[in-house]
């Protein structure tokens, strides 16, 4: 493993979400990653990407939740 990688436990704790979770969009391909034995590997763009895409979501339902009020 490289330190230009994440694994699904590293990336879990960044993201506040359970590695369970993560694995299980690496399994389904939404997060590209690559199998090491028991490990799931993340390039560290991938894991920042997927970060950067959820953030975004959370600030836009965030938005639209404040503007219906």
């Amino acid at each position: 493993m490289s330190s230009e990688e994440w694994t699904a436990d590293t990336l879990a704790q960044a993201a506040s979400v359970s590695a369970v979770y993560i694995r299980r969009l690496c399994k389904r391909g939404t997060i590209k990653a690559r199998k090491f034995g028991w490990a799931w590997l993340i390039p560290h763009e991938e894991g920042r990407r997927w970060l950067d895409e959820r953030a975004a979501k959370s600030k836009s339902q965030n938005a639209a939740l404040t503007t219906e009020a």
